[in-house]
């Protein structure tokens, strides 16, 4: 039995991006536009992004020291046109 220790290590933030932004479009195009904020995950179902719903996430992401957040609307026809990703200090760092 191999008793050397076999964590994985964590995604990158733009992996994990990846990740989360195809299974927001894989619901979107099962579900359609307009479904509710609460049947997954943070997600909004607004009109249009306002400066606050970034405030929110931002505050969100200082607060776990996460670097990378995704605002995914999903009152909008195509899913690409919802998503807005927020990230918490340098870029350069996304990859890491």
């Amino acid at each position: 039995m191999d008793t050397k220790d076999t964590k994985e290590q964590p995604l990158a933030p733009n992996a994990v991006s990846r990740i989360v932004i195809g299974c927001a479009m894989e619901v979107h195009s099962a579900l359609g536009a307009g479904v509710l904020e609460s049947a997954i995950a943070t997600i909004k179902c607004v009109e249009k992004i306002l400066p606050v719903h970034l405030a929110q996430l931002l505050t969100s992401l200082k607060l776990s020291g996460y670097k990378l957040g995704l605002l995914l609307n999903f009152n909008v026809p195509h899913m690409r046109d919802g998503i807005r990703r927020v990230i918490n200090g340098p870029a350069n760092e996304l990859d890491e």
